[in-house]
């Protein structure tokens, strides 16, 4: 993805005076796998996936929202949803889309991103 070079040095100008703050959307991760190889899942995906640790076999019912999905995944074992986290949203750094890279590299941002979950 090609980013017209004054576009990019005002962005970096902000950026080394902190004026800048980058917001992503879910979409922002969607090109990237977890370590298996799946696609990152999003939305209903992501609360399908969560649903079936609390309701292993049932159907996913749709219209359960992500938050809800969540909390049932929660209150039936935070050991195995802590697990489901961290494999399942962790990050293949070989699958990070190329683009990324335009962002990351660009003068004030850092590669290493952390995200942080707090399930109490």
């Amino acid at each position: 993805m090609a980013i017209d070079p004054q576009l990019l040095a005002r962005l970096q100008s902000q950026m080394s005076r902190a004026d800048v703050i980058l917001f992503t959307g879910a979409g922002f991760s969607a090109g990237a796998q977890d370590g298996t190889g799946k696609k990152l899942p999003t939305g209903q995906s992501l609360a399908a996936e969560l649903w079936a640790l609390p309701f292993p076999g049932e159907p996913f019912v749709g219209s359960t929202r992500l938050g809800d999905a969540f909390f049932a995944a929660k209150v039936r074992g935070e050991a195995t949803l802590r697990r489901f986290i961290k494999n399942r949203l962790s990050v293949h750094t070989d699958t990070v889309p190329e683009w990324h890279a335009v962002w990351f590299s660009s003068h004030g941002i850092g590669a290493t991103r952390s995200t942080s979950m707090t399930l109490s």
